[in-house]
């Protein structure tokens, strides 16, 4: 937690700002209301802390507990009313960041805490919703990152430099218990620090990614084992007897519709991505299955009907009559 500089009002001195993050990751959302986002999003809550220096704010021994103790105050714990009083980091969660929100029940959930050397600790609970480009090609045994990315907005590199707080070597800390997704499990989390440039500057940026597991489950119990059950029903035909024309082509079309049923519910399961997924080729492989089951009874019944046609009527006895008529 090297920190230099001190407030805004120092020029030519830079102000190292060390975040850290206590994440729970509470669901994903949409801003559609139809059965699967068109842009995927997560929403995750967490107590987003900020560590900066200002020797503008520096007291000293100048404070004590009592004007007769020789104790001195270490640190201040301070109302968030005074947070309007000092400098703070223009933070704000860049790109794909979605409808964030500070909670305020029953007052501005914020912390800020001064100690004697002018360092800050400053500390908000927020819930934020962030975009997550998603790769379906694995869907439904897929994984997917979802980053999230913060900086300052104003101020270049030059000014402020965002660093992860490595006190204890742990930065970011997830609360493991309260991660209940429906979908997805939570695998892990990386984070990382880079500088990006825009017209107006280089800016210091820090990112984390978290990684989930897509849950298989779900889909394996609405979509690939009744995918399987049809694809074997559809081969009872073969042990019907091929005279029996309506009951083989009742069991064909029925299986056949089924499995188109199923082919356009798989879809609307995942986003109108232009690509077929894991799930498309398998329900696409199920329909073949059962759609040549029922061409390959119209082949029996077409290549039987043409032997039977081919051969020649069996020989009529007509000598007998004849003799009967002479006796």
């Amino acid at each position: 937690q090297a920190q230099t500089g001190s407030g805004e009002g120092d020029e030519g001195r830079r102000i190292a700002v060390d975040p850290e993050a206590g994440v729970q990751v509470s669901g994903s959302r949409s801003r559609d209301s139809s059965s699967y986002p068109v842009i995927p999003e997560f929403t995750f809550q967490c107590f987003f802390r900020h560590f900066w220096r200002d020797k503008r704010l520096a007291f000293g021994d100048r404070l004590n507990q009592s004007e007769t103790a020789n104790d001195t105050i270490e640190t201040l714990m301070l109302n968030s009313i005074m947070l309007n009083r000092v400098w703070k980091p223009d933070t704000y969660f860049r790109g794909n960041g979605q409808n964030s929100y500070i909670h305020d029940i029953t007052r501005p959930n914020q912390l800020f805490r001064l100690n004697r050397k002018g360092e800050i600790n400053f500390s908000t609970r927020l819930t934020i919703s962030a975009r997550c480009p998603m790769d379906f090609s694995n869907f439904p045994m897929d994984e997917q990152d979802c980053i999230v990315e913060f900086g300052s907005y104003g101020y270049d590199n030059s000014q402020i430099v965002y660093k992860w707080r490595e006190e204890n070597d742990v930065p970011i800390t997830i609360e493991a218990d309260d991660l209940r997704l429906s979908q997805f499990q939570f695998k892990n989390h990386e984070y990382s620090s880079r500088n990006v440039s825009y017209s107006s500057g280089n800016y210091s940026v820090l990112a984390i990614k978290f990684m989930f597991r897509r849950n298989v489950g779900y889909f394996i119990m609405q979509t690939y084992l009744p995918c399987m059950m049809i694809v074997v029903l559809s081969w009872v035909a073969f042990w019907i007897n091929r005279e029996a024309a309506p009951a083989r082509i009742s069991l064909g079309i029925t299986t056949v519709l089924t499995m188109t049923t199923f082919a356009i519910s798989s879809r609307q399961q995942i986003p109108k991505v232009s690509y077929p997924s894991a799930m498309d080729w398998f329900v696409l492989a199920c329909y073949f299955f059962v759609f040549f089951a029922l061409v390959e009874y119209a082949a029996v019944n077409y290549f039987t009907k043409r032997s039977e046609a081919g051969k020649a009527p069996p020989p009529q006895n007509l000598g007998a009559p004849l003799r009967r008529g002479r006796d």
